[in-house]
């Protein structure tokens, strides 16, 4: 007989109710994509420590011997050498502030993709919110055709409709049984985008997504695109790219000057050890080409160094662009919202409701019936829609401005 754990963690992906944070906080705990960012940021930092170590000594053993010296005291002779090549000063550090800048990028790309993440998590999350309503508003609405086809059919025993309009209101039940396979097959694709980046099996379920939105914007718009540039990691990330250039630039100009190789030995006479003899020596790399070569890699650094300058004013222009379009859109959507939410659908209800008691009192008309609740049915799922987008476009502009929502306000 197997016998399974007395305890086992309920997985908070699969409970009765699926909070966003609750989704987001288990996106950046699963997803690989974001666990190779971070082995990316620990393989570079190993880089900044081993760039800054000078290279392995050389040694080296010698035997001289020579036939037509046979008798030579000084042959056979042994010879042991060991040598070091020193940088000029200053190439190491340099070396090593190259790789920090390295370092930072992969660190702003680590940021980047964990934004990213977000933001594609909440629009999915807002997608399946919509997708939960719209499958609810079809429940409902099902409900009132059901309910319209027992009370077409008193009416048709009581001679005050026509059988037509039982075998319409039938047809409106079938209509509604297609759209709920269009949003189940909605559903299926939603979930199964989410538990790609939770790294889950396709099918693995999930809870239903909450009904916990913002109440308004609220945010100072003002200062948004200062805040944006602040952040934005995409801007940091170009930064330390023009800040690596500028520092091989100086790398560059290190070369000019030559290393230093110092090295000892030892000379050891086998036949009259008497004449041992220690020795050393030093030298240097003579930068020779230095027009050819280093002067090149100078201006090649600091053409990259300035081709990041330009990148980083064209992204800065493209932020702040991107900024004011997302800011009226969100107003759009903020004015839909109200109007729907104060105005559109409490009075369809109201219009839904009495010609519902109309009709069924054999004094309204059953085609006027039929448009106000396939009204009601549109006006409830824009209102929804309307939700689900300005929900989406917030979130993008915490994307754009590279800040939580909270620290906006």
């Amino acid at each position: 007989m197997n016998v399974g754990p007395l305890f086992s963690e309920e997985d908070p992906l699969n409970g009765s109710s699926l909070p966003l944070n609750t989704l987001i906080g288990e996106v950046l705990k699963r997803n690989p994509d974001l666990e190779a960012a971070r082995d990316r940021i620990r393989a570079a930092a190993e880089v900044v420590s081993r760039v800054q170590v000078i290279d392995d000594p050389e040694f080296r053993f010698m035997s001289d011997y020579n036939n037509f010296k046979a008798n030579s005291e000084f042959l056979p002779m042994l010879q042991y050498q060991i040598s070091q090549t020193f940088p000029f000063p200053g190439k190491l550090g340099l070396k090593g502030k190259v790789a920090e800048e390295v370092l930072k990028q992969f660190q702003s790309q680590e940021i980047i993709t964990e934004r990213d993440l977000v933001l594609q998590t909440k629009k999915l999350y807002f997608q399946l919110f919509f997708n939960r309503a719209s499958d609810q508003i079809n429940q409902h609405n099902r409900e009132l055709v059901k309910n319209l086809i027992d009370a077409s059919l008193a009416l048709y025993k009581s001679g005050l409709a026509g059988y037509e309009e039982v075998a319409k209101v039938q047809i409106e039940l079938q209509v509604l049984d297609e759209q709920w396979l269009t949003i189940e097959a909605d559903r299926i694709f939603i979930v199964s985008l989410l538990n790609a980046i939770l790294d889950r099996p396709p099918k693995s379920t999930l809870g239903p997504p909450i009904d916990d939105f913002k109440s308004s914007m609220n945010v100072p718009v003002d200062n948004l695109e200062s805040l944006a540039i602040r952040n934005r990691p995409e801007l940091k990330e170009i930064q330390a790219m023009v800040d690596e250039q500028q520092m091989m630039a100086r790398l560059a100009k290190r070369e000019y000057f030559p290393d230093i190789i110092v090295s000892a030995g030892y000379e050891q006479m086998t036949r009259n050890r008497k004449d041992n003899a220690w020795e050393a020596s030093i030298g240097f790399k003579i930068p020779l080409w230095v027009g050819l070569r280093q002067k090149r890699q100078v201006r090649e650094a600091e053409a990259r160094a300035s081709a990041g300058m330009n990148a980083l004013r064209g992204m800065e222009a493209r932020i702040r662009g991107q900024i004011q379009e997302i800011l009226g859109q969100l107003t759009a959507s903020e004015e839909r919202f109200f109007l729907y939410e104060t105005g559109l659908l409490p009075k369809i209800r109201e219009a839904l409701k009495a010609s519902e008691s109309s009709y069924r009192s054999g004094k309204g008309g059953f085609l006027f019936l039929l448009d106000t609740r396939r009204q009601y049915q549109d006006i409830s799922l824009e209102y929804e829609r309307v939700r689900a987008e300005r929900e989406s476009l917030m979130a993008e502009l915490e994307r754009a401005i590279g800040v939580p929502w909270e620290e906006m306000q």
